[in-house]
């Protein structure tokens, strides 16, 4: 009867992602009313005054590190004390949500009769046999004689599951025993319970109204009641919560309603009872948003054609993009609450926990969608739409999330500086448009060759669930990291470039570009993913893994062989200015150029070449990959023999390059040669993102070339054994990781970035030496000191002299406490311990965020 040859079952269904954000956001927002409630709590509130009034009354009685430590540890336990409020207050939420999950299957079969009761009856006792041989004995089956009828369902919790029927059923069915409808809508409910929804039904309604009650109803009385004024602002964001709420927890129930139908086995019976059944049959697709079933013509045209459950519709992801807008900056502020000594690791924690989830909705929906191409010619995925979506709802979300007193908003950044937030927010929708089609050419290159479509499923959704938490934090570190700076738009964009350095984001595009390759023939072919009446071959994606190692050999050559003619010009341009210990850039831009610049073109040439070989018309994913995977073996080619060149060019520079290799291979763990290999994998690195810059739209355009020569056939899956695979991604993988791991051992996430004890003392006393003004009040002096101006002209020098400019403006102050934390500040710079400056400067400025709120 269907005219798809897909089989919707092969994957798991595309509801458990959407609960698990749904229950996350949920969490998330009750933490923005509960921080609100919390600030009430005079035993809460007054913890940070205390704290200031504390800091204040022993000024003068305490060294200036003493009170520096004494006041950030009785920061820490404010902090501590309002967390552990709001965590009770979740564990509130959580047990009550708990307690409706386990008392409405309780209170539903109050009203109910048990079906054995009736088997005994001399008319109804045929029909109970039919239906307890259908249902077997692990099912309980009630029978509802309630008026109105429609009420058939599945519902339980964990272990006990129950069916209960409408009694108008059972006696038509005794009437005519040959008419469908009672066999085909126990069917129905039963595929509910084999496609195991009935508990997470259970869940989403006591989440649904554990949120209306704990975080929505009663908060909003306490507001109502204590501050009237606050209900406007609360109220109309708890509006918009409930709106999405409610059209994710549809979404969940609609779709678990067409997998119902689709593994029902009931076919033509259930459709002619769909006929028969009351209501309204059809709708606007609107209104069909909100309904939890849906409508009748909806679920006959789902059983004739399965093609709407292999989509990604985009709303639901805007819906998914809003709910992870509200509920990341509200989970950032409990996790910064419950890790005061963390400045990025809470926003780690958070963006990959709702990065995952909504991975898991989004990478869903693109392996489905995969399925969908496959079956037959002709088809292509749009993921425009939901790219477009999922991005202005996610920043509409932040956005409107309300601020916090003692954090920035994305929110500020729009009204600030509308241009670098229009170029962030294209920068997410690039970067959600990427993964989307990545996520698609992964499937595509999977499914035909998985004898297991569900693990290979389950596993592409959790390595891209990983992916997408990545890329998606780092993104929202940029929020972060905004609405802290007051600085031109020049300097914010090199800021939120420079969140992208880290070893995280580098393993995670190393792993973007190696997976999709790595596919290989299982040992036997199930095509449990279609209809088995169906045996037409089909296409796959061939992945080039062996292009990339020809393509890498064959650049790193042309370069070689390209730089031999140019070593005259090259030692002349190393040794001119070899006695120089500190040249300036123009000096450098000759060797330079004629080092970089020949590998440039040659990366350039041949990975339009591997684009040319390998793309063409729906192979732009597979040349841009290919060429992404070229880009490692390459960069750490290209410099070592850039260092090869250098020392064969010039016999002076070889001596230096020995001195650098030595130091990078004899010490290992010893922390004064950590630096040296640390720089080679930095240089390596850094490479590396130049050649993706440069070398992927080569790709591209290799591929787009190809594309206009007339369409080729369809070729079969991929054919690859395992061990050929293995061998293949090997020297890659190891070559990829040792790169990284000493690109890592300096460069980390920059709450373990240890600041070197470099200081230039005399250009600290020139700052300090500068006419400050003193005894500024406290607005100002904490003005200055977090609206720093980083211009090159002020800001030249280094870190040492940020802080010195900070350590002034503090110590400048007439609040005796700040003044106080200002001169420790100055007085670690003058004895040159930055890492102690950085301590109690950051002090002095969370001083001034609670000072300040007191005022």
């Amino acid at each position: 009867m269907s005219t798809s040859r897909l089989d919707p079952l092969s994957l798991p269904p595309a509801t458990t992602g959407r609960f698990l954000l749904l229950g996350a956001t949920g969490v998330a927002a009750s933490v923005q009313v509960y921080g609100w409630l919390v600030a009430q709590l005079s035993t809460v509130s007054v913890a940070p005054a205390r704290c200031v009034e504390a800091a204040r009354q022993v000024t003068g009685a305490l060294p200036p590190h003493d009170l520096i430590d004494w006041y950030a540890a009785c920061e820490v336990w404010a902090q501590v004390r309002e967390a552990r409020f709001v965590v009770l207050m979740i564990l509130v939420l959580a047990a009550v949500t708990t307690a409706i999950y386990l008392a409405v299957p309780v209170w539903a079969r109050r009203s109910m009769i048990p079906l054995r009761r009736y088997a005994g009856d001399p008319v109804l006792g045929p029909v109970v046999a039919r239906i307890e041989h259908l249902a077997g004995p692990r099912v309980r089956v009630y029978v509802s004689v309630a008026a109105g009828g429609g009420v058939d369902r599945a519902f339980g919790r964990f272990g006990r599951y129950s069916i209960v029927l409408d009694s108008s059923r059972l006696a038509q069915a005794a009437r005519a025993p040959a008419h469908p409808a009672l066999l085909s809508v126990l069917r129905h409910e039963l595929a509910h319970l084999r496609n195991r929804d009935v508990d997470l039904t259970g869940l989403t309604v006591a989440v649904w109204w554990g949120f209306l009650v704990a975080v929505v109803l009663l908060p909003l009385a306490y507001v109502a009641f204590s501050a009237p004024a606050a209900v406007g602002g609360l109220s109309w964001r708890l509006g918009v919560l409930l709106f999405l709420f409610w059209l994710l927890r549809a979404s969940v129930l609609r779709v678990r309603e067409f997998y119902a139908d689709v593994s029902s086995d009931a076919g033509d019976d259930l459709v002619r009872t769909l006929h028969a059944a009351p209501g309204p049959h059809t709708g606007s697709r609107v209104r069909g948003w909100f309904r939890f079933h849906p409508y009748v013509a909806d679920r006959i045209a789902m059983l004739r054609g399965t093609d709407r459950l292999f989509e990604l519709a985009p709303g639901v992801a805007a819906a998914v993009g809003a709910l992870v807008g509200l509920g990341y900056p509200p989970a950032r502020y409990l996790a910064g609450l419950l890790l005061p000594d963390h400045a990025y690791l809470p926003g780690w924690i958070c963006g990959l926990v709702f990065g995952s989830f909504a991975a898991t909705v989004l990478a869903g929906g693109m392996w489905r969608a995969a399925l969908w191409a496959a079956a037959a010619p002709g088809r292509s995925v749009r993921v425009w739409p939901s790219a477009l979506a999922f991005t202005a709802a996610l920043v509409g979300g932040v956005v409107l999330t309300p601020d916090r007193p003692d954090t920035g908003s994305f929110g500020s950044v729009v009204l600030a500086a509308p241009g670098v937030a229009a170029v962030v927010g294209l920068a997410l929708l690039a970067l959600i448009w990427v993964f989307l089609r990545w996520t698609l050419f992964c499937a595509a290159s999977r499914l035909p060759v998985a004898g297991r479509p569900r693990r290979a499923y389950r596993f592409g959704v959790f390595q891209a669930a990983l992916v997408l938490g990545v890329w998606l934090t780092a993104w929202f570190h940029v929020g972060d990291v905004l609405p802290t700076v007051r600085a031109g738009g020049t300097v914010q964009l090199v800021l939120a470039a420079s969140v992208l350095f880290d070893p995280l984001i580098a393993l995670s595009m190393l792993w973007v570009f190696w997976y999709p390759l790595a596919t290989w023939r299982p040992r036997r072919r199930v095509p449990v993913w279609r209809d088995p009446a169906d045996r037409s071959p089909v296409p796959g994606v061939r992945t080039p893994l062996g292009p990339v190692h020809l393509a890498a050999a064959g650049i790193l050559t042309a370069y070689g062989v390209a730089l031999l003619p140019f070593y005259p010009r090259l030692r002349t341009a190393l040794e001119a200015r070899m006695d120089d210990l500190t040249p300036s850039v123009s000096e450098l831009l000759p060797s330079t150029l004629i080092l970089v610049l020949p590998a440039l073109l040659a990366a350039i040439g041949g990975l339009y070449f591997l684009g040319l070989a390998t793309g063409g018309r729906g192979r732009l994913e597979r040349a841009v990959t290919a060429a992404g995977a070229t880009v490692l073996p390459i960069a750490a080619g290209l410099l070592v023999l850039m260092l090869l060149h250098i020392s064969r060019a010039s016999p002076r520079a070889r001596g230096l390059l020995e001195l650098l290799a030595g130091l990078a291979l004899g010490g290992g763990s010893a922390d004064e040669d950590r630096p040296a290999y640390a720089a080679l994998g930095l240089m390596v690195l850094l490479l590396c993102g130049l050649l993706l810059v440069i070398g992927l739209p080569a790709a591209a355009m290799g591929s787009l070339v190809r594309s206009l020569r007339p369409g080729e056939p369809a070729r079969p899956a991929p054919d690859r054994p395992a061990w050929a695979a293995a061998l293949l991604l090997l020297p890659m993988v190891l070559l990829g990781g040792g790169v990284t791991w000493f690109g890592a051992t300096e460069w980390r996430v920059p709450d373990t970035v240890v600041s070197p004890e470099a200081i230039d003392v005399g250009r600290v006393e020139l700052v300090l030496a500068e006419p400050w003004p003193m005894d500024v009040v406290l607005g100002e002096a904490c003005g200055r000191m977090v609206h720093l101006d980083l211009s090159p002209a002020t800001a030249s020098g280094g870190f040492d002299i940020v802080l010195a400019r900070a350590a002034a403006s503090a110590r400048s102050a007439a609040d005796p406490a700040l003044r106080a934390m200002g001169e420790g500040a100055v007085e670690a710079l003058r004895h040159e311990q930055l890492r102690r400056a950085q301590l109690d400067v950051t002090a002095a400025l969370r001083y001034c965020v609670t000072a300040l709120n007191l005022s």
